[in-house]
């Protein structure tokens, strides 16, 4: 049986809209990570050619974080497509008062975003979205982890979908918003993964989100009490106050009092962006015929075997040794497959570092910028890139700067495949006691 992989990078500049398809037997699974673009004329143009190209469902959307470069073409294209599953990070009350102040302090906060922001499942919801799922921070307790021992290998592959967490732990919240919000459909801790081209419990393909910790509990706690006493709104287990969170976000007269908590806190506190790999697992690993990277039609990158995973970063924090130890060692199920790594934070020079870069020794790399830009990518995340002996495929606006990969792979015939997203939980022993 022939599965091909097909993933793009779309030039939008300043922005993010990755896609991929997986295609066998006649069948065909589309996701996307992020939409958005500084430039909304952009983005719009690209959505339209995706369409165009693969019709009119997205089998699951992944949003790494709500800057508006990452999300201001999502009213558009569920405006176009039915998505049926959107992963997004799950928001907890501070989750959401820190990406409302950053965005203040960007001079980038609006209605539309302050809407996703106070009820993110509503706000997907009445688009069309058939199921909203929310990926917790990695610093989820120890005892939501589903280990394999404690999988009934007889269970149905689609009778998985309820082995993540159910958010009815969440029915009795408080909630100061008019509106009681609406709960997520299925909250997965940021250990689960997505299966896809899942046969015989053999997992061939997959989807791996990761949503990094929030901070030290100490910050978190001061953090909390500063917000009591400022705002007057009681933040912790058992609340929901984003409704409430959104409204002093958009109160001009909170802003300065807004400031100078975030300021406080900010440099401590993981930004929250969910980063992905996608990319081969089982059988699939042994199996790959060949894959290949293109900017427009000039390959630039021609690989015979196995490595053809790739792994999306949206802003996340890699300079930082604290985050990157986190993130690589969530990821290192994955290190050797990895073909294809996206710079963060359009190259900047505040999140990218030489160990990053050799911790995960891609094939190529890639990066969002814009075009003229003299610090995206920045000239130290530029050196550290020529430093791997690597290449960089700069994405920018232009139709030329695309990057496409298609992967091609031959799986033996006594592995029966199904193109759907399955939850499936981390691989891990217990510890014995």
């Amino acid at each position: 049986m022939q599965v091909e992989v097909h993933r793009k990078q779309w030039p939008v500049g300043h922005g993010g809209f990755a896609t991929g398809s997986l295609m066998t037997n006649g069948e065909s699974f589309h996701y996307i990570y992020d939409c958005g673009a500084m430039k909304s004329d952009v983005i719009k143009k690209r959505i339209q050619k995706w369409c165009k190209e693969n019709g009119e469902i997205v089998d699951a959307l992944f949003v790494s974080h709500f800057d508006r470069d990452h999300i201001n073409g999502l009213d558009y294209l569920l405006s176009k497509v039915k998505v049926r599953r959107i992963f997004l990070p799950y928001l907890t009350d501070l989750d959401t008062f820190m990406l409302g102040a950053k965005l203040l302090m960007d001079d980038d906060i609006t209605k539309n975003s302050a809407d996703i922001l106070a009820d993110p499942v509503r706000w997907f919801k009445e688009r069309g979205a058939t199921e909203v799922i929310g990926v917790k921070r990695k610093s989820w307790p120890s005892n939501d982890v589903i280990y394999a021992e404690d999988i009934d290998e007889n269970m149905p592959v689609a009778d998985r979908l309820n082995m993540g967490r159910n958010p009815s732990h969440d029915q009795n919240i408080k909630t100061g918003s008019r509106k009681a919000p609406y709960l997520y459909d299925r909250i997965l801790p940021t250990e689960s993964y997505q299966a896809l081209l899942s046969g015989n419990l053999q997992i061939i393909w997959i989807l791996a989100p990761f949503v990094p910790p929030f901070g030290e509990e100490y910050e978190i706690a001061k953090m909390v009490s500063d917000l009591k006493t400022t705002f007057n709104i009681q933040i912790g287990e058992g609340s929901l106050n984003s409704g409430v969170i959104a409204k002093i976000l958009l109160k001009k007269e909170n802003h300065p009092k807004i400031k100078k908590i975030y300021l406080d806190y900010a440099k401590n506190i993981n930004s929250l962006s969910m980063c992905l790999y996608s990319g081969p697992r089982g059988v699939c690993k042994s199996s790959s015929d060949w894959s290949a990277a293109f900017v427009r039609d000039e390959p630039i990158l021609l690989t015979q075997g196995t490595k053809c995973g790739w792994i999306g970063t949206g802003d996340y924090n890699l300079k930082s040794e604290k985050s990157l130890d986190t993130f690589s060692n969530h990821f290192s199920p994955f290190k050797d497959d990895v073909a294809s790594f996206m710079v963060p934070h359009h190259g900047s020079g505040n999140n990218f570092s030489q160990k990053a870069a050799d911790d995960f020794a891609p094939e190529l790399f890639f990066v969002n910028c814009p075009t003229g830009s003299s610090n995206h990518p920045h000239q130290d995340t530029l050196d550290i890139i020529k430093d791997t002996g690597r290449p960089l495929a700069r994405v920018k606006e232009t139709d030329k700067s695309s990057l496409t990969e298609v992967i091609k792979i031959t799986i033996p015939h006594s592995h029966g495949a199904i193109l759907e997203l399955v939850p499936m939980p981390p691989v891990m022993k217990k510890k014995q006691v």
